[in-house]
């Protein structure tokens, strides 16, 4: 009898957790009519495409900019990573609309003020949406930027429709499979798989009222990662034809800075530009990004002009740790996805400092110091035409 009343009880507190959740509010993100967000209604899609009959609203924002009748700057698209919404471009997108480029940041489907549940939460799924976005607000040539994730996206727009897209800006951008987590593809997905189980299914059966998170939320993080595919993304940068710009954060935590530099060498049609920075670029360099965006997008305006595969290095450079650790980085990153887990299980039974130390190696290994420094001008650069890195292969 106690267990009944227990269980009972219990079920009581699921329900009364559901419906807190669904009547309380989004805290992480703001009411579409406080924000000052639009929406749109376009086809739902798959990795294939548009889904005939099928419509979804995908929410946005948008600042637009002064133009002078002599000027003709095409607009620019902000896609963010994930977790993410459009509202992670409030300080990026009014200053690239203060510098003319009419700037439109939007909640990719399942995330923020977009429709929750959709049929695919792919990359290549998102780019078809977004293209379908571009046509229906009469865009037809934008510049895109991608942050995180969301440079996965942009690559597969401008590998669907490269004419559409004037420029594709990589912002700390994820890309490549090999330079994600282990760098298997399905360890990768068999970790997302209990990921999904345990901060989308689990939480479910704990009567949490909202306190980790909304579901919406929880579910579009997972399933964004769990749908994408990466591994035709070499494909797609060694085939990309659109003006690219590889804009990366020396000490990024999430996204390693080998990763771009690998970037840079498949892209042909690509400069690298690297910042004394992390992974938080629209947030922390708001400004610097800027300048590198506009000057980016000035050149790629008008079609046609060639595209620059330079690298510009502002940052301070590596350190002398990242010397000593550069080799043992490369070493391990080769390896075998089994190879990495069975090396964590071993330095588990030693000590966790060691454990945490070797999970972090293959995700910060950084480039060498591959330029000389040029008088200080504008701002500390260093010009050179690649950097010499080791990268695995």
């Amino acid at each position: 009898m106690r267990r009944r009343w227990w269980a009972l009880g219990y079920a009581a507190l699921l329900v009364a957790s559901n419906v807190v959740q669904v009547k309380s509010p989004n805290v992480w993100t703001p009411p579409a009519e406080e924000s000052g967000q639009k929406f749109l209604d376009v086809p739902e899609t798959t990795e294939s495409g548009p889904v005939a009959g099928e419509m979804m609203h995908v929410a946005y924002l948008e600042w637009e900019a002064p133009r002078a009748p002599d000027e003709r700057h095409e607009p620019v698209l902000l896609l963010h990573g994930s977790p993410g919404q459009s509202f992670d471009f409030v300080r990026l997108g009014p200053e690239l609309a203060a510098a003319g480029y009419r700037s439109i940041a939007v909640d990719l489907p399942g995330f923020g003020n977009s429709k929750g549940l959709v049929e695919s939460y792919s990359n290549r799924a998102y780019a078809h949406a977004m293209l379908s976005m571009l046509d229906a607000l009469g865009i037809r040539r934008a510049h895109v930027v991608g942050w995180s994730n969301g440079g996965g996206v942009g690559l597969n727009m401008a590998d669907i429709a490269p004419e559409r897209v004037a420029s594709l800006t990589l912002l700390a951008a994820t890309g490549l499979q090999e330079t994600e987590g282990s760098g298997s593809y399905f360890f990768e997905h068999a970790k997302y798989a209990v990921g999904y189980a345990g901060l989308v299914v689990l939480p479910e059966l704990v009567p949490h009222f909202g306190l980790i998170g909304e579901r919406k939320n929880r579910h579009a993080f997972v399933r964004s990662f769990l749908d994408t595919d990466q591994r035709p993304v070499r494909g797609i940068m060694e085939r990309l034809s659109v003006p690219t710009m590889v804009l990366h954060g020396r000490d990024d935590v999430l996204v390693p800075f080998a990763g771009a530099v690998e970037h840079h060498r498949l892209i042909k049609t690509s400069r690298l530009v690297v910042l004394d920075a992390n992974h938080f670029l629209p947030f922390l360099q708001t400004e610097e990004t800027t300048e590198h965006l506009a000057e980016f997008f000035g050149r790629h305006d008008v079609p046609g002009v060639a595209p620059e595969s330079d690298v510009e290095d502002y940052s301070e450079g590596p350190t002398r740790v990242d010397a000593i650790m550069e080799k043992p980085a490369v070493a391990l990153r080769r390896a075998p996805w089994w190879v990495e887990v069975a090396l964590i299980g071993v330095l588990a039974f030693a000590s966790w400092p060691l454990v945490l130390a070797s999970t972090a190696v293959p995700f910060s290994m950084r480039g060498g110091d591959c330029c000389q420094r040029e008088p200080k001008a504008r701002r500390s650069r260093r010009t050179c035409g690649g950097i010499r890195v080791a990268l695995p292969v």
